[in-house]
């Protein structure tokens, strides 16, 4: 048998956790499941607070106009539900499964910059 549980936080209220289990169920059968949930509960903002700082050339993406702006509605859920059998047939595993993905407040990947014309600055070419 086996396990696992795994936990991580970061910034905008992200939030992701995860759980496995799964062992033999008979001589040549084993079984698997899992679970995971990924989240962003806050709405990302635009260079508003930075750890390590902005370069030079990061600081000419936007416009000081820019900084601390709220990307409207950028928080999310992502919940992963699998299962799987495998079956030991002579030396060749067998195996089966299936992934489900429902999601919340999901519009597809994008930036700042594609949500908001009119904000990126074109940098100077050196």
């Amino acid at each position: 048998a086996y396990g696992s549980i795994q936990l991580e936080a970061g910034s905008f209220g992200s939030l992701h956790r995860s759980m496995t289990a799964g062992g033999k169920i008979a001589d040549k059968m084993n079984i698997g499941l899992g679970y995971a949930r990924r989240e962003q509960s806050k709405d990302y903002r635009i260079g508003g607070f930075n750890l390590l700082g902005l370069t030079p050339a990061e600081k000419l993406i936007l416009d000081k106009a820019s900084y601390n702006d709220v990307m409207q509605n950028s928080t999310f859920q992502v919940n992963h539900v699998n299962g799987s059998l495998t079956l030991m047939m002579s030396k060749r595993p067998v195996i089966t499964g299936e992934v489900t993905v429902p999601a919340n407040g999901i519009s597809g990947y994008s930036t700042f910059m594609e949500q908001y014309p009119g904000t990126m600055r074109k940098a100077p070419l050196a």
